[in-house]
């Protein structure tokens, strides 16, 4: 089996003794896309500049492949890593062309090889060599710094953000573009982004980081649905928790007995379970389900929200799905169906 094409132990870095990382471990996988998710300031770009050797880390190992290019000993030069970098805004020279920026990270010697022509259009934009980065739309000028980053043919492509400063339409389009060229490259990369539903739709497996370090690391349908602590799961997307008393395969809930999943123990013990409201159905009241009363309703076309009263004082309100069709009034008396089971989380003893 070959090795991880990145693989990091312990890594830890401070500035002005202010710790950011704390003792970070992660691996990314040969032919992957990783996103490192986290909120702004959670040290995810001090993560990829220690990767691409920008910076200097204060302990820990990170190998490229079977290479230690970081450790207590060794540290290897950002341009003899194999490492691409794609800064958030592209970063592309505005005095030279797109082939020109293209070819710029190319040795000299490969620079009439025909490479550049392949990758412009590898991206799509074969036609465009000869424009500048000023006559470029944005989505545009994030391909030719993605075409950039893997003319040397990178062991690892790591990207900063790289549709944070695209408007939310074409932002779409240029994720699906990006994931499918570094697809058909057969690159390795690692995404960091504060974007949780880019970070959930574009890659193989998301690692989620926290106070310095990664929480959990995983596919992302196991990510969103089984998320290691309620912190966490309230970060993926709204999450409905409920207290409870936690039973072998089922919890009692202000939702009635629910049937869970997650280690319960054995015997009854307090606790709380977690629900996504796409599993909290709204229906008309229906003998022996609970039932509560619609506050406010929010509509998106496909489906709406609902936050409803529970006149529970344990549970006061939570939020449901509604279809877009069967939006109900506020004011409306609903009973509430639960789909599918819910994560417990036992109370710290």
């Amino acid at each position: 089996m070959s090795a991880p094409a990145l693989s990091i132990a312990a890594l830890r870095k401070s500035f002005g003794g202010t710790p950011v990382l704390t003792g970070l471990d992660l691996e990314v996988a040969n032919g992957s896309l990783t996103a490192v998710l986290g909120p702004s300031g959670c040290g995810k770009t001090t993560l990829l500049r220690l990767i691409a050797g920008f910076e200097r880390a204060d302990a820990g190992t990170i190998r490229v492949g079977e290479r230690v290019v970081c450790d207590e000993r060794t540290y290897v030069a950002p341009e003899q890593r194999g490492v691409g970098f794609v800064a958030q805004e592209g970063a592309l020279f505005p005095h030279l062309d797109v082939a020109a920026n293209v070819a710029f990270g190319l040795a000299r010697s490969q620079r009439g090889s025909g490479r550049v022509q392949e990758l412009l259009e590898l991206v799509g934009l074969a036609g465009l060599a000869k424009r500048h980065p000023h006559e470029l739309s944005g989505g545009q000028q994030q391909r030719v710094a993605l075409a950039r980053a893997l003319a040397p043919s990178p062991r690892l492509v790591l990207l900063d953000e790289p549709f944070d400063a695209l408007d939310a339409g074409l932002r779409t389009q240029v994720r699906a573009e990006v994931r499918a060229v570094l697809r058909e490259s057969g690159a390795t990369a690692l995404l960091v982004t504060h974007d949780q539903e880019e970070a959930l739709s574009l890659a193989d497996v998301v690692a989620v980081m926290r106070d310095g370090t990664i929480v959990q690391a995983a596919d992302p349908q196991t990510l969103y649905r089984d998320p290691v602590d309620a912190e966490l799961a309230g970060f993926l997307g709204e999450a409905v928790l409920l207290a409870g008393e936690l039973h072998a395969g089922h919890a009692d809930t202000a939702l009635g007995r629910l049937p869970t999943r997650g280690a319960n123990g054995h015997g009854a013990t307090r606790g709380s379970v977690m629900l996504r409201p796409e599993q909290i159905l709204c229906r008309e009241p229906l003998a022996g389900a609970p039932r509560g009363r619609v506050l406010a309703t929010q509509f998106y076309g496909h489906d709406a929200t609902a936050r409803i009263s529970l006149q529970d004082p344990a549970c006061p309100e939570i939020t449901a799905r509604a279809a877009g069709h069967r939006l109900p009034a506020v004011g409306d008396e609903v009973s509430l169906v639960v789909e599918g089971t819910a994560l417990a989380y036992p109370s710290p003893r």
